[in-house]
């Protein structure tokens, strides 16, 4: 006998289909007047003890290859993985090499090592646009630092010896970074961690940054960037806010429009890292940067150059500095010099 179908109010009722997960609602933006730095085209050179801070140029390509394709490097980074070629580093140099008499050396042809030999072809001449980033190529001033038994300064004016020593990257990636405020990174080379090259970096990239003339602007931010707000966050400004501006009494205590504009706060610089990233937590900390937010998020790592799946999910942290108020520690600034 065969069986007989169930009536439809008998059938087992569809397994619910859950409603698509909602992206969480992106933190509100706030305009406020703040300072920023006063940007010159070119990133201005900065000596420490044993690094001199200077911009990226193409000479510094292949060091930068190498850089870039560290696992243990670039699992840290924004981007999570190797550069898959040296297209891709290319395009990330191409952002920060600013000389208008350096240019892109050409591709290698797909036959072999020989050097095309049509000109690549160059874009129109942009409209000038103020600076969008601050990025410098941190350079070793001694053969010592690199473990080798040369004790001389290399002379990185000649472009036969630029990048050779280059042991990282470090500065201001974004002036207006994700949180609205300028954002600060650093990549080093594997082999010159634990000599705390990293700290003496960023303690020179802040001399040189917070030496910078201000002007006063409004900006959009991160509402998380005012919150909890320190008492200190709402001051007078910055002590390097543009002359001009101070001598024309265009100043945030003697407007007249004071009472209908954004709320006046202290400029501020902001770091993002990996929660798990404890090394740049202690270098960030040590320079005076304080932890104010985080959150986390789903990332696939994809295993790229190291053969694992670092598909987990990842917590960052956001740290910011008050440069206006800036103390760097104990000893530090006597060993950066600010050229220019």
């Amino acid at each position: 006998m065969e069986a007989q179908p169930q009536p439809p109010s008998m059938l087992p009722p569809p397994s619910p289909i859950p409603p698509p997960a909602q992206p969480d609602a992106p933190p509100p933006l706030v305009r406020v007047r703040s300072t920023l730095p006063l940007l010159p085209h070119a990133p201005i050179p900065v000596d420490s003890a044993r690094l001199r801070l200077r911009p990226l140029c193409w000479a510094d390509l292949d060091a930068i290859r190498r850089l870039r394709a560290e696992h243990n490097v670039m699992r840290w980074t924004a981007r999570g993985t190797i550069d898959p070629d040296e297209a891709a580093t290319r395009a990330w140099l191409r952002r920060y090499v600013v000389a208008d008499d350096d240019q892109e050396p050409p591709l290698p042809s797909d036959a072999g090592s020989k050097i095309e030999e049509r000109p690549l072809q160059q874009p129109p001449p942009p409209t000038p646009q103020p600076p969008s980033s601050y990025n410098f190529a941190a350079v070793l001033l001694s053969n010592e630092d690199k473990g080798g038994s040369g004790s001389g300064c290399a002379d990185d004016d000649n472009d036969e010896n630029r990048g050779k020593l280059l042991a990282g990257v470090i500065g201001c990636h974004s002036v207006a970074g994700s949180m609205g405020w300028p954002e600060v990174g650093y990549m080093l080379a594997q082999e010159y961690w634990g000599r705390g090259l990293a700290t003496e970096a960023l303690v020179a990239f802040l001399a040189g940054w917070a030496a910078l003339p201000r002007v006063e602007i409004e900006l959009l931010v991160d509402a998380r960037t005012l919150e909890p707000a320190p008492a200190a966050v709402i001051g007078a400004g910055h002590d390097h806010v543009d002359t001009l501006k101070a001598e024309t009494g265009d100043s945030p205590s003697n407007r007249d429009d004071v009472a209908n504009s954004p709320p006046w706060v202290d400029e501020q610089l902001v770091a993002l890292i990996d929660a798990a990233n404890s090394a740049s937590r202690r270098v960030l900390e040590k320079c005076g940067f304080e932890q104010f937010a985080a959150w986390g998020f789903e990332e696939d790592g994809g295993g790229v150059g190291g053969g694992e799946d670092f598909s987990r999910p990842h917590a960052l942290h956001a740290f910011r500095l008050f440069p206006g108020r800036l103390t760097l520690p104990a000893g530090s600034v006597a060993g950066a010099v600010v050229s220019g």
